[in-house]
């Protein structure tokens, strides 16, 4: 089986009047980092939307 993650990413998109929330896994810390400032910043994800960094 598979080893779990020790991180995962939960983000928020902020679309046009609704909220779509989802959830990933990271390989590690910095990868964490990589998909939340992708979500919050650069990755073409509405404006507002959110990310924040679970640790299993």
């Amino acid at each position: 089986m598979a080893k779990k993650s020790a991180y995962y990413v939960v983000a928020t998109e902020n679309n046009s009047g609704r909220k779509c929330m989802w959830a990933a896994d990271a390989r590690d810390l910095a990868d964490a980092e990589r998909i939340k400032d992708s979500v919050e910043k650069t990755g073409g994800y509405p404006k507002g939307s959110t990310a924040r960094i679970v640790k299993r």
